[in-house]
């Protein structure tokens, strides 16, 4: 009766070696392919550090003119720009500047990622129904893993620091850039398409010309998606324990500042990107 009542599970032993095992196979790894690895994504560091210090060096009334200016081109709404505007003041004012644009430049350079990487994947789904059969398990266990989980194997490789949290902002927000993109290029009217073949355009032109450009605002709600995904993106290091243990050394009203920067950072990312859908 213990076999129904008791499930067989390892012992402390099996379970000590089991760790150890993969302990010592992760640290191995790291130790055979860690400078290679690191090597690897220094162009991405280095580009975001210049990036980083580009923004903090511009002076704030220019960012804000450049901010505003691409919240007209992509919202075309007066309110959403003098919103904008009014926000990275209330930012400067709450002195969250510099802070806010470490958070800016990796939210930039980790959307540039995402579309780089996401539109081509998303493009192959909608081209093959295989490509998207094999892909879309994997997106399943990227956005069911929590986001944390992913900087555990990147900072044990890479160690504390901004690429790991770029990483793990990409892996956790390209699903919806892939998804949407697929599913855009794929709800295209057939009579479109059939009157680009009509009029001669080749594969590449009936992709870039009419498919995509019908597909943007599904795009445009995979980049929505996104935009609300960058608090893994603090350095790697931010944890949920951190924050609590702050609060309550420095009182919950210290929190008021980076909790607010924060949330008008992410609604103009969510109101400028969301007018194309």
């Amino acid at each position: 009766m213990e076999f129904f009542t008791e499930f067989p599970a390892l012992g402390r032993r099996d379970l000590r070696d089991l760790r150890l095992a993969i302990d010592q196979s992760f640290k191995g790894f790291s130790r055979e392919y860690g400078e290679q690895i690191e090597a690897l994504f220094d162009p991405l560091l280095q580009f975001l550090i210049g990036f980083e210090r580009l923004l903090q060096a511009t002076p704030w009334p220019i960012f804000i003119l450049v901010v505003c200016g691409l919240a007209w081109l992509a919202s075309r709404s007066i309110r959403i720009v003098i919103g904008t505007a009014v926000s990275f003041y209330l930012i400067g004012l709450f002195g969250m500047w510099e802070d806010t644009m470490s958070t800016v430049s990796m939210i930039a350079v980790s959307t540039i990622l995402c579309l780089s990487v996401g539109l081509p994947i998303g493009v192959l789904m909608s081209r093959s129904d295989r490509a998207q059969s094999i892909v879309t398990p994997i997106l399943d266990v990227m956005q069911t893993i929590p986001s944390f989980v992913y900087l555990i194997p990147v900072v044990m490789l890479l160690g504390i620091g901004k690429v790991p949290g770029l990483i793990a902002v990409v892996i956790y927000a390209i699903p919806p850039i892939i998804r949407l993109t697929n599913l855009g290029i794929r709800l295209v009217d057939s009579e479109v398409l059939e009157a680009a073949d009509a009029f001669g355009a080749n594969p590449w032109q009936r992709l870039t010309q009419v498919q995509i450009p019908l597909a943007l605002p599904n795009i445009f709600a995979g980049v929505n998606q996104k935009s609300n995904h960058h608090d893994v993106a603090r350095d790697g290091r931010d944890r949920i324990d951190d924050w609590c243990q702050w609060i309550g050394t420095t009182g919950p009203e210290s929190g008021l500042q980076p909790v607010s920067c924060n949330g008008f950072v992410k609604w103009d990312g969510d109101r400028c990107t969301r007018h194309h859908f």
